[in-house]
């Protein structure tokens, strides 16, 4: 096996993977929020930026 396809099956790339995936989905969710009109502010924007959940990022994600 390629050591490149090593580091991409390793545990370590995919909890880097799922990193930058959250904080991407964090970003998105507050710029969504504050296109909107709804201003993300202080513990509630820490709140959003900190989560590494993906399922409740997901969640928070998801439209009605």
């Amino acid at each position: 096996m390629s050591a490149l396809l090593s580091f991409f099956r390793s545990e370590h790339s995919q909890v880097a993977f799922a990193k930058v995936r959250a904080e991407t989905r964090a970003e998105t969710i507050v710029r969504v929020l504050n296109q909107r009109g709804f201003e993300v502010v202080g513990m509630a924007r820490e709140r959003i930026q900190l989560c590494t959940d993906l399922e409740l990022l997901g969640d928070w994600w998801m439209e009605p």
